[in-house]
């Protein structure tokens, strides 16, 4: 028996196939496997763009960036769920812990950022009372 046939036998993975035309050892792919890691994969990476870009947002660009936002963020949740459907939650955390990790990641940065946009909101609030009273001691005086 030649060593590639051994090292088969005792391999014993169905992942693993011989190639018939050289002779060398492949690792064969599944299609729901691979289907999986492309899926995996996209999430990821809208995630992570959605994280990074979330990191810009200002208010002064908020009207221009949110959208695309809301929209790659749907993208990634629809993937997710397709992905949680195919495998369930558990797996999916054991497989692609990095897609939950993001995910709460983005959560956190969403809130503290729309946090800060409505502290800033309440001074400019304050600021504008103020100088509505100002205004109005002024025609007062007059």
């Amino acid at each position: 028996m030649s060593t590639v046939k051994i090292k088969i036998t005792q391999k014993n993975n169905s992942s693993l196939k011989l190639n018939s035309k050289n002779g060398q050892i492949v690792e064969h792919t599944d299609p729901v496997d691979n289907n999986f890691v492309i899926k995996a994969d996209k999430t990821k990476n809208l995630l992570n763009g959605v994280y990074f870009r979330l990191k810009e947002l200002t208010i002064d660009n908020f009207e221009d960036l949110f959208p695309d936002l809301v929209v790659k963020m749907t993208e990634a949740a629809k993937l997710r769920d397709e992905l949680i459907n195919e495998m369930g939650l558990i797996e999916l955390e054991k497989k692609v812990p990095e897609i939950i990790f993001i995910t709460k990641q983005i959560e956190k940065k969403y809130d503290s950022t729309f946090e800060s946009f409505s502290e800033e909101a309440k001074v400019l609030e304050l600021e504008m009372a103020s100088l509505y009273q100002k205004k109005k001691l002024t025609v007062y005086q007059r």
